[in-house]
């Protein structure tokens, strides 16, 4: 089943008003399937196969939510190993991820879930989002400012506008979906979270290294990362849990 039935058979599914959970795991074990990359990038493939999963929530009013959201927390932060992964279509994963991304926000505010199930949601989004910015900010797709700040490093390259980092924060900070409402997939306590791990370890990395070119240059003058730090502030206060 291609990847837009499977995303249609799961909105059909999720507004059935008694979904057997036999037809969920179903539909959960065809989502891992459509995981490896059979076309198109691997980061496109990983995307794609969290589509249905994400539209199945999103339509079923929290039914069925305990088997599906623990899945969904465990396989988001996994999207940040394709980091170093060729993109063969920026465009397409662009709008892969501003679906993808607008989707779990919708999941992790939505009222008919349980708290718990959307804090352990919003952490791993919050994980994800960390690996991005370290991932544009140090120009590596090793996302450990910790090991970078112990190393010294400076200098370091940007990576391509077509990385699949760079089309995830243009996703967050070019798209309708985000501009308009500066709302981020992501608790309170995580955005601000997240908004202080920026200040102490990316701002910090920044001033300690010598040279325009290095981590100080693509913080200041990236306005992407500007603004996705400006939408984190305004997730943090502007929601309430």
């Amino acid at each position: 089943m291609g990847s837009v039935l499977t995303q249609e058979w799961a909105i059909a599914l999720a507004e059935h008003s008694a979904a057997p959970e036999s037809s969920v795991q179903e539909l959960l074990q065809l989502c891992n399937v459509q995981a490896s990359p059979s076309h198109g990038s691997e980061i496109e493939s990983k995307i794609t196969s969290l589509l249905p999963l994400v539209a199945y929530l999103e339509h079923s009013g929290g039914q069925h939510a305990d088997l599906l959201m623990p899945e969904l927390t465990r396989r988001v932060p996994e999207l940040s190993e394709s980091w170093g992964a060729s993109v063969s279509a920026a465009s397409e994963v662009e709008a892969l991820w501003v679906e993808l991304l607008s989707g779990l926000r919708s999941v992790v505010h939505s009222r008919e879930i349980k708290a718990a199930s959307k804090q352990a949601l919003s952490e791993a989004l919050k994980q994800l989002q960390a690996s991005m910015l370290a991932a544009v900010v140090l120009g590596s797709t090793d996302a450990s400012v910790d090991a970078a700040m112990a190393s010294g490093r400076a200098g370091v390259v940007p990576l391509g506008a077509t990385s699949a980092p760079q089309l995830m924060l243009r996703a967050l900070t070019r798209s309708a979906a985000f501009s308009g409402e500066g709302v981020l997939p992501l608790l309170p306590r995580d955005a601000l979270a997240l908004l202080e791990w920026s200040h102490d370890k990316l701002l910090k990395l920044s001033m300690a290294s010598n040279g325009a070119a290095g981590p100080t240059a693509t913080l200041l003058e990236n306005d992407k990362v500007l603004v996705l730090l400006s939408e984190l502030a305004h997730t943090a206060l502007d929601l309430g849990e």
